[in-house]
């Protein structure tokens, strides 16, 4: 019976999709502010970005009500950096947390200036790396850290009930960050269409092994993990869905600006990586859905050229009306007029810049270093892995013939040996990360190398989006403007070691699936 009831909910939702979702009203009042952020969302896994087996009717039809903009990029796919850079304006770099659960050290965020102004400042949300340890909580009055237990409809009852909070006469700002669509994916059944019993059965495996495709688990797992992910998706654009019914009823979209976005995408299999983020800038872990509804904002437009998650900041406070003067230093742009007035296509486009993670498990030997202080490292080229733990001597693993990395082979292959261990002394973890700049069109990806420096790749996003073929000795021209711009991005990037996490911070990353 309670599954029958489920279903008819979905259908009302899926029945009501072409109704309008926010009022014809823009006063002269500053507007609330509605942030909905949805963890592990790809762009292209939404109707409003061509996707053909969607089931995304609320997000949708904030497109059409709204503007869409096409490339918006993470500047690191990991949640922590790319959602402090979304609410400081400012480069993972710049603000301190370079890393997921690091803390935001530096900037002022949106909640704490919009408080300043008047706002009645509220979030709800199920991803304890954006919680209150780091730093998310600033300048909110309510702010509800959920578990990642948590599902979609938990996140939307607590969301409503922040409602009640702020006095009508004061604009909200409200921020929800839903956390589904990260894995495993295990949506209601309701939700669910097709098998998915071979991505449940990955479980069994070690999370690097699966991460990395080990003995084409994964590749084999693809079909199912894809319709499970999507039935997140579906899933909580459906809450979403429950959350705007309960904003408009209570009033708070008379004269509201909705933001719809992610903190990252997921990977499943481009540049090898299966279902999970962070470990490169393929578009799949970076590119973000971006929408902007509400009042004063463009209906039914897109918006082609590049937008980075840390040009939100801004692009907020001016849709906030707050004065320019009283914003604090960011290095994001404001993009409100795009939202207002979509430029046309001859507008020169600007350049997004993003770095990858780090491979945080040992046992993913997708990047040149994987593992972490705690549970050591290894150095990896094709076959080979150069593994260390403490004080102990390295040892070096054949992953061709012992991929489970038990028998040290050192003694039989020296020159290999010798060579991962000079590899070691040129890159550190923090380093020896992917990095990339695109126009939107054409991307540039730079890759390090064990032998030093930085392979460099080009795509023509247009004609590759899979990002497969380098196209980089048929545009000399682009490679270098590219080029010349990512290397002015990576210069005033500072090395950094990162600071040991607690016990609490070590169970949250392994409930997130970061780590073993």
């Amino acid at each position: 019976m309670k599954a029958a009831l489920l279903l008819l909910g979905v259908l009302a939702t899926a029945s009501g999709c072409s109704k309008k979702l926010l009022p014809n009203v823009d006063p002269d009042a500053p507007p609330s502010l509605v942030v909905i952020s949805v963890d592990t969302l790809r762009a292209d896994r939404l109707g409003a970005y061509d996707y053909p087996a969607s089931r995304t009717p609320i997000a949708d039809q904030l497109a059409k009500e709204g503007v869409t903009f096409d490339y918006a990029i993470a500047p690191v796919p990991r949640t922590t950096p790319a959602l402090a850079s979304l609410f400081t304006g400012l480069w993972p770099h710049e603000h301190g947390a370079r890393e997921v659960h690091d803390r935001i050290r530096h900037g002022e965020l949106v909640a704490e200036v919009l408080h300043k102004h008047g706002f009645h400042t509220s979030a709800v949300t199920a991803n304890p790396a954006a919680g209150r340890r780091q730093g998310f909580a600033r300048g909110f009055d309510e702010f509800d850290q959920l578990r990642v237990t948590d599902d979609a409809s938990v996140v939307t009852d607590h969301a409503i009930a922040l409602l009640e909070e702020a006095q009508a006469d004061e604009p909200l700002f409200l921020w929800v960050h839903y956390f589904d669509p990260h894995s495993p994916y295990r949506a209601p059944k309701a939700w669910r269409t097709g098998p998915q019993a071979k991505c449940k059965a990955l479980r069994k495996f070690k999370k690097g092994q699966w991460r990395s495709n080990f003995n084409g688990i994964s590749e084999k797992a693809l079909p199912d993990c894809s319709r499970a992910y999507d039935a997140e998706i579906a899933f909580t654009d459906s809450e979403v869905g429950r959350l705007m019914k309960a904003l408009r009823s209570a009033h708070r979209l008379d004269n509201a600006i909705v933001v719809f976005t992610s903190d990252h995408g997921e990977n499943f299999g481009e540049w090898g990586s299966y279902f999970g983020h962070g470990v490169n800038v393929h578009d799949a872990a970076i590119r973000v859905p971006l929408i902007v509804a509400g009042a004063g904002i463009a209906k039914s437009e897109r918006v082609a050229r590049p937008i980075g998650l840390h040009d939100l900041a801004p692009t907020l406070l001016a849709l906030g009306s707050v004065p320019r003067s009283n914003w604090p230093k960011m290095s994001g742009t404001d993009h409100s007029k795009a939202a207002r007035r979509p430029p046309g296509s001859a507008v020169q486009a600007p350049i997004a810049f993003a770095r990858s993670g780090g491979v945080l498990l040992i046992d993913d030997h997708t990047a040149i270093i994987s593992g972490r202080p705690r549970t050591g490292y290894c150095m990896n080229d094709e076959r080979f892995s150069l593994c260390w733990k403490g004080e102990s001597p390295p040892t070096l693993h054949d992953r061709s013939r012992d991929p489970l990395l038990k028998a040290d082979v050192k003694a039989a292959h020296p020159a290999i040996y010798e060579s991962l261990v000079e590899a070691r002394k040129r890159w550190t973890p923090t380093d020896a990360r992917e990095r990339s700049a695109s126009d939107g069109h054409l991307k540039l990806v730079e890759s390090p190398r064990l032998q030093g420096g930085f392979a460099r790749s080009l795509y023509d996003l247009d004609q590759d989006p899979d990002e497969i073929l380098d196209v980089k000795d048929a545009h000399r021209a682009d490679l270098a403007r590219l080029g010349a711009a990512l290397d002015r991005w990576t210069a005033a990037i500072p090395g950094h070691t990162r600071n040991a996490l607690s016990e609490e911070e070590e169970a949250q990353l392994k409930a997130l699936g970061y780590v073993e």
